[in-house]
């Protein structure tokens, strides 16, 4: 029995370590674990039961034989049948026989009755071996205490496994942070740089724009004066030919004049001459021979006066056109009639410059 019960208890170790190394190994998934400590506990009870049911049935074998020995060996002076001797009780250790076992132990009388004539006639036969031994309660603890720690060990491992996940999770989470702020990050500066893209654009633009209104101004101005130069050198070209034509024309009455007070004076000086001699009879009277020669050059002086003022009316005339055509060459190309008329006037200031020297 204690062999039994040995053989039993090593096999629950067994099954136990083997359902505990197959939930180790199968620590992924906990329902192939929870079925595979099932299968071994309902395997381990049905080795138990399967145990207790043959050292009944062994028990009850080897109690008919002892009483089939006895009636054969006892002397039978009557016909009465001798009492058959009741098994010895059974210990604590084998009286828990399960349920399955009773209908087997129960069956057991009658086969040891039929079996009683044959072990009559083999009195010699060795007894049969003890069966083994029913499970105890220490091997029901060893069990659950098995299942316990197998139980501990599953937990565990799930546990470690959550954890393990649970930093995983973390990990991702904070990569994708990290990812979403490189982004954000990313996404900023490309707003930023497109803000002063912009902004240089739009300065660069005021600033060309700025430029252009600038020069257009300049422009404007340039043109404007160009068109004061202009219209202020046309008048003063007029004014230069309006005063070279007065000047010419003064010029020429003066010259005419000049020789008119000429030809006077010359003949006025002829008939002097002619009445110095009686003048010179006559010396007692000096008014008669002053007053000819102060009437004979009165003309001449004024014949002076004319030609030295037309003098100074060329000259200035023809410092007016010299500053004329300095101011702007294009009129005085423009208008050859003012060279023209200055020639002329300078020629006729000369002129009656020359005759009024000859008649001095």
């Amino acid at each position: 029995m204690r062999e039994a019960q040995a053989v039993l208890i090593c096999s629950s170790s067994s099954s136990s370590n083997s359902s505990s190394s197959s939930s180790s190994n199968s620590s992924s998934s906990s329902r192939d674990t929870a079925a595979a400590i099932a299968a071994a506990i309902a395997a381990a009870i049905a080795a138990v039961a399967a145990a207790a049911a043959t050292a009944a049935v062994a028990a009850a074998a080897a109690a008919a034989a002892t009483a089939a020995a006895t009636t054969a060996a006892a002397p039978s002076p009557t016909l009465s049948p001798a009492p058959t001797p009741r098994p010895p009780a059974p210990t604590a250790a084998a009286a828990a026989p399960t349920a399955a076992a009773a209908p087997k132990a129960a069956a057991a009388p009658t086969a040891a009755a039929a079996a009683a004539p044959k072990a009559a006639a083999a009195p010699t036969a060795p007894a049969a071996a003890p069966p083994p031994p029913p499970p105890t309660t220490a091997t029901a603890a060893a069990t659950a205490a098995a299942a316990a720690d197998i139980k501990k060990q599953k937990q565990r491992q799930e546990q470690q496994q959550q954890q393990q996940v649970d930093q995983k999770n973390k990990e991702l989470e904070g990569h994708l942070q990290q990812q979403q702020q490189q982004q954000q990050q990313q996404q900023q500066r490309l707003q930023q740089q497109e803000k002063k893209h912009i902004i240089t654009n739009s300065s660069s633009n005021n600033i060309k724009k700025q430029k252009q209104r600038q020069e257009q101004q300049q422009q404007q101005q340039v043109d404007q004066k160009n068109q004061e130069l202009s219209a202020a050198t046309a008048a003063a070209a007029a004014a230069a030919t309006a005063t070279f034509a007065a000047a010419g024309e003064k010029a020429v009455a003066a010259a005419a004049a000049a020789g008119a007070a000429a030809a006077a004076s010359s003949k006025n000086n002829s008939s002097s001459s002619s009445s110095n001699s009686s003048s010179t009879s006559d010396s007692s009277n000096p008014s008669r021979s002053a007053t000819p020669a102060a009437t004979a050059s009165s003309p001449t002086a004024a014949a002076t006066a004319a030609a030295t003022a037309a003098a100074a009316a060329t000259a200035a005339a023809a410092a007016a056109a010299a500053a004329a055509t300095a101011s702007s060459p294009s009129t005085a190309a423009s208008s050859p009639s003012t060279a023209a008329a200055a020639a002329t006037a300078t020629a006729a200031a000369a002129a009656a410059t020359a005759a009024a020297a000859a008649e001095e």
